[in-house]
């Protein structure tokens, strides 16, 4: 397979052509932008969508790209029976194969499972998940560079690069860019970042910081499970469907009747702790909400290597610090009463 070469770049540095049956991903908050200038090489190649819905990643690198294509071939081989792989699946964006087109002559991409598809107003987080992001192969100019990104990521152990949030006072997005991010230092990235993403209302969502918590648990799970694999520079997505959100909570309003109603209007047995509610047209436990309306998938494969019998620490670093910075944010602001139950 080729990747992208030195010719393509500079032939779309300018306006790279849109290929036919896709559109420039919609909602994206981190990751190379199409039509926008892509890091320090400044090409313009980034994410697409199909007009299945699925998300396709250009293959860049080429080294780099290669090993994430051969990666995702591996966990979702037919054949596989490797038992951390097979489990690793579920964390995962489903594969769908590699994606080619004329318009793009020398480039291909991964076509993948968009998780947030399923979300009618999709709020998303990207997280970089620990303290190192360069591999051994790294030269000092990368080193410099990456480190020079986030100052707080030796003391932090992660680093939020993007976050897309659903207002629906104002039925519109707000976007926290990374370069507000990454000027955050190991205080304020929890109040002023990653904050920023569980209040849409201007309240702490804590049930949904729960529901992500207990994610994370599991990939934690996963994580000191295995030693076979090292994961650097890799991202955790984050996404929870803000119209559902926003429809559960008018849901739970007190009202003038005995009985709750659904968001469609029609009334729901009993009450609604004890109820069904239809959501998104899919009916589900209320008790189970959040966990229904909220994804945690890893993201980002260009730099997993295999090890010989040891536990990724960089990524169990960072998750582990992730996971205390989420429970220091439900007692931080439960303590101030600005929460939302």
């Amino acid at each position: 397979m080729e990747c992208c070469d030195k010719s393509i770049v500079l032939r779309w540095a300018q306006s790279p052509p849109v290929p036919q049956g896709t559109k420039p991903l919609p909602h994206q908050v981190a990751g190379h932008v199409f039509g926008r200038d892509n890091g320090h090489k400044k090409n313009k190649i980034g994410f697409l969508q199909s007009e299945d819905g699925c998300v396709l990643k250009p293959v860049l690198g080429p080294k780099k790209g290669l090993r994430e294509v051969d990666f995702y071939k591996r966990v979702y081989d037919t054949n596989c029976d490797d038992d951390v792989l097979l489990r690793l699946r579920q964390f995962m964006p489903g594969y769908l194969g590699v994606w080619n087109t004329p318009e793009h002559p020398g480039l291909s991409y991964l076509k993948l499972e968009d998780v947030t598809r399923k979300f009618m107003k999709p709020c998303i987080m990207d997280i970089k998940v620990g303290p190192i992001t360069y591999d051994m192969e790294a030269d000092p100019e990368k080193i410099k560079r990456e480190k020079s990104k986030f100052p707080a990521l030796e003391e932090v152990g992660f680093q939020v690069v993007g976050i897309k949030v659903y207002m629906p006072a104002t039925d519109s997005y707000k976007t926290v860019e990374r370069t507000f991010l990454r000027a955050l230092d190991k205080t304020t990235i929890l109040t002023q970042g990653i904050s920023q993403y569980f209040t849409p209302d201007g309240v702490l969502e804590v049930q949904l910081v729960k529901a992500v918590i207990e994610k994370l648990r599991q990939i934690e799970a996963w994580f000191l499970s295995q030693r076979k694999y090292t994961f650097i520079a890799s991202s955790l997505l984050f996404t929870y469907d803000g119209k559902a959100l926003h429809d559960y909570k008018t849901l739970k309003k007190p009202s003038d009747s005995s009985h709750g109603h659904n968001v469609h209007g029609k009334v729901a047995e009993n009450s609604v702790e004890n109820s069904l509610s239809i959501l998104n047209g899919a009916i589900i436990k209320v008790d189970n909400v959040y966990d229904s309306i909220a994804e945690v998938r890893m993201i980002d494969f260009t730099h997993v290597f295999q090890v010989n019998n040891c536990h990724d620490e960089n990524y169990l670093t960072g998750l582990q610090s992730l996971i205390r910075y989420l429970n220091d944010l439900i007692i931080n602001i439960s303590e101030s009463s600005q929460i939302s139950s």
